[in-house]
């Protein structure tokens, strides 16, 4: 048995769905919530995550440096989304991001004041080690900020 074919209406689009369709409408409108829904709870996640926003530290360690940071000062003061504090000869302030795990810090401001060539040796290591920096690890009185393969670049104690 054959059928018969029906001629084509090269005028009119071939459409699966029914002008009107309800499963067509609930469908879509399912599809648009589960979007919504899901950008909000990442939105989320990566806002609620940022456990350093208020928070200030003073540095204790420059591992990979190799560089002594005895008695000399450097501070990192946090908001929710610029970090600021002294060096250990200039005051410095910028953007940063921090999120899970995620930390990246933005182009960093300072001030241009000279000092003694080991002040600077490390004040460059440090903003060097914090432009690096990818990752973070908060627990509460330390955070250690991460380079991406897992190394310790800066070691804080929180600032009492």
């Amino acid at each position: 048995m054959t059928t018969p074919e029906t001629p084509t209406d090269p005028t009119r689009t071939p459409h699966t769905f029914k002008e009107g369709s309800h499963g067509f409408q609930w469908g879509l409108a399912i599809a648009l919530a589960m979007v919504v829904v899901i950008t909000a709870a990442v939105a989320w996640w990566l806002g609620s995550s940022n456990q350093l926003g208020g928070t200030l530290w003073v540095l204790t360690a420059m591992p990979e440096s190799g560089l002594e940071i005895e008695g000399l000062t450097v501070t990192a003061a946090f908001t929710d989304d610029e970090i600021g504090g002294q060096a250990p000869v200039n005051s410095y302030g910028g953007e940063y991001s921090a999120g899970g795990t995620v930390f990246k810090v933005g182009e960093v401001a300072r001030t241009l004041m000279a000092g003694s060539d080991e002040a600077m040796a490390v004040e460059d290591a440090y903003f060097e080690a914090l432009s690096a920096a990818t990752a973070y690890v908060y627990d509460g009185d330390t955070l250690t900020l991460l380079d991406p393969d897992g190394a310790q670049l800066l070691v804080f104690r929180r600032a009492e």
